[in-house]
């Protein structure tokens, strides 16, 4: 059965999954206000006796009786439909903390205002919203990456509620004036109101109409979707009203309830539970990557975030899983930056105590010669330009002060930058200390001299390989045996050899580097990556986080690369490239010996992409590595011609590959996947 038992096996496809929550949200809405205003307007006209004697009086109550209770039928079958997809997606139990904690909050305001007044009661509620805005200030980055959810939905909601306070005061007004005779006629007014009061509770469905649509364009699984539709817009709203976040009770405590929900989780209980049944266990690839505690040196969990021997939290890097120093600026292992505050703004406040995710299981209901990834095309300018015209209407009202912006921002820039680091107009000099270089700084550089042009040095820490992280205004920089291995930008004032610096457009990069990159989704991100050597022959890495929504960069690093991880994920991309290129015997040629018998050989493999027409594969993440092995969890959204049709197929999976390498080169010695979703386009 599907990952949401009946609401799944009755709408199989995500389209029909999102069509059938939308069509729910709307029909709610109408049966509620029509329900609530046909009750009231018939209670309203029996108490001035419009029906007239005993007669008129019992149709009235069997009318009202009648559409009462098809009112509270619909209403409860949505509700308990609802309680079922929170149980399935994983959801209940957070809302029911935070509606816990409203509940606790509320009863202590209760009694204070009974012991005393209700005016202290009152100065206490307001004094403890301040508290709370001011403590959940810095646990927005939790949520950050969803604000659409939060400016659509929340807006929508004090909208629909200063809408509704209004036209409910027009009715009310409306009814004293026609009970006590101060009018004539107005009864037709009413069916207006009704129809208005729709209207108005219509606002929040037609947003959240909005989103669903959008993200199933996108590709986002109405699993998460929906999870996160009823999760972000109410944990915005606890970040200002939710008191009880203060307190450090156990259940309803602030860090409880924000570091042990995973707000990135697809919420698809099938598809975990299959992964515990058949997959690699969390111990397994805790034995793999020897995963221990780094201050008392204990073996811990996959999924733990707190020590089971010393009591202490033990932070893991969000891409690799890598266990990193709390006081890290970026991980050691991969290079990704680490969302770390500034040494003033205390202990690092959990961003890293995300679980282990489990091994995808593999699964033998999708034959392995259907599975088809490729690097993720990127959608034209002008296509993300049409997504996001509203914006772009919002930017033309303030173009004035953005060019002012922009002239103060280039007279402001730093003018002591070394020969070379200029735009990419100018001559481009190809070597190790240029590409891979910010602000001329570059990877393999002695620290005694890169310190020298650097200013001041705001922090230091020190990491337990040995490296030392150093944070400076513009940049972060890594040293290890005085030599620099790594760089991240801190600011526009850090800029690479060709000119790109955090908010250059996506276009800028293209333009100064070309399209020779690779590219990985990760989160509200894509990394952009190219690759140069250093002077002493090995693999940097220059990479560019470009938002997903702004098309701008956020941030850009300068690393190493991890020979065994990049190696096997570039081969497991260039596959997938061959494959969506149709060069199968090149795609062919990446499968190991074994894994080619398993397919049926060349011409088993082959036929299975004959109608494939893209295949974007995303969220690659590895899970296991050992030796010359590592395995990758991923997703991927494939693309394929119905044949005899113009129509095209598209489907969604997830899935792990194992890469081995053989004979110095890697390849895959086993591929699968679960699909979650189709539709039809």
């Amino acid at each position: 059965m599907d990952s949401l038992g009946y609401f799944g096996k009755w709408f199989p496809t995500e389209h029909k999954k999102y069509t059938a929550i939308i069509a729910m949200m709307y029909l709610g809405v109408v049966t509620t206000v029509l329900g609530v205003l046909f009750e009231l307007a018939l209670r309203g006209l029996e108490m001035i006796g419009l029906f007239g004697g005993p007669v008129g009086i019992r149709r009235t109550i069997d009318v009202l009786t009648f559409f009462s209770g098809l009112n509270t039928l619909a209403s409860l079958a949505l509700f308990v439909i609802m309680i079922y997809l929170l149980y399935k997606t994983r959801a209940l139990v957070y809302l029911l903390k935070m509606a816990l904690g409203y509940f606790v909050v509320d009863l202590l305001l209760i009694l204070i205002a009974d012991l005393f007044s209700g005016t202290v009661a009152a100065i206490l509620c307001i004094l403890g919203i301040i508290a709370t805005i001011y403590v959940n200030r810095r646990r927005w980055h939790y949520i950050s990456k969803y604000r659409r959810y939060i400016y659509y939905v929340v807006l929508s909601w004090l909208i629909s509620a200063l809408c509704t306070a209004a036209v409910v005061g027009h009715i009310v007004y409306s009814m004293t004036q026609l009970m006590f005779g101060m009018t004539r006629g107005g009864y037709g007014t009413f069916i207006g109101y009704a129809v208005l009061l729709v209207l108005v509770w219509m606002i929040p469905v037609f947003c959240q109409h909005y989103i669903y649509r959008r993200e199933e364009r996108l590709g986002t699984s109405f699993y998460q979707a929906f999870r996160l539709m009823n999760t972000v817009p109410w944990t915005a709203v606890f970040f200002i009203f939710g008191i009880s976040s203060l307190a450090s009770i156990g259940t309803i405590s602030g860090e409880n309830m924000f570091t042990s929900f995973d707000f990135d989780d697809t919420g698809d209980n099938q598809a975990n539970l299959e992964d515990r049944k058949n997959g690699m266990s969390t111990r397994k690839v805790n034995e793999v990557n020897k995963k221990t505690c780094p201050y008392c040196g204990h073996p811990v969990e996959g999924d733990a975030i707190f020590c089971s021997h010393c009591g202490k939290p033990v932070y893991t890097c969000p891409q690799c899983h890598h266990v990193v120093d709390p006081t890290a600026k970026f991980c050691p292992s991969c290079g990704t930056r680490l969302q770390t505050p500034d040494a003033s703004a205390g202990p690092l406040p959990d961003p890293f105590s995300k679980e282990t995710e489990p091994a995808a299981a593999p699964l033998s209901e999708v034959p392995r010669h259907d599975i088809q990834q490729n690097m993720p095309p990127q959608r034209p300018l002008k296509e993300q330009l049409r997504e996001h015209g509203k914006v772009l209407i919002a930017l033309g009202v303030v173009l004035v002060l953005a060019v002012a912006g922009g002239i103060w921002y280039a007279h402001s820039q730093p003018k002591s930058l070394p020969a070379g680091t200029g735009t990419h107009s100018q001559q481009v000099v190809k070597t190790a200390d240029s590409e891979l270089s910010l602000n001329g700084v570059y990877l393999g550089q002695s620290w005694d001299e890169a310190n020298d042009g650097l200013g001041r040095e705001l922090s230091t820490s020190d990491s337990k390989d040995g490296a030392v992280h150093h944070k400076f205004t513009d940049m972060d920089v890594v040293v290890k045996d005085n030599k620099v291995i790594m760089l991240t930008s801190s600011s526009p004032a850090a800029q690479s050899k060709r000119g790109i610096h955090q908010g250059s457009s996506f276009d800028d990069v293209v333009n100064a580097y070309g399209d020779d990159y690779q590219a990985s989704e990760y989160g509200a991100q894509i990394h952009y990556e190219y690759t140069f050597k250093t002077d002493d022959g090995k693999t940097g890495i220059l990479r560019f986080a470009v938002s997903k929504n702004s098309q701008a960069v956020e941030y850009i690093s300068v690393r190493l690369a991890d020979e065994q991880t990049d190696g096997a994920k570039q081969a497991f991309l260039a596959y997938h490239k061959d494959i969506s290129g149709h060069h199968l015997q090149e795609a062919f040629q990446l499968l190991t010996p074994d894994f080619q018998t398993s397919v049926g050989g060349y011409d088993g493999y082959a036929p299975g992409y004959a109608n494939t027409l893209s295949s974007d594969v995303s969220n690659i993440r590895q899970i296991a590595s050992g030796g010359n092995k590592t395995t990758f969890s991923f997703a991927l959204k494939a693309r394929d011609r119905i044949p005899g049709s113009a129509k095209v197929k598209v489907q969604y999976f997830n899935g792990q590959v194992t890469m081995v390498k053989d004979g110095g080169t890697w390849k895959i010695s086993d591929m699968s996947a679960k699909k979650s979703g189709e539709h039809v386009e």
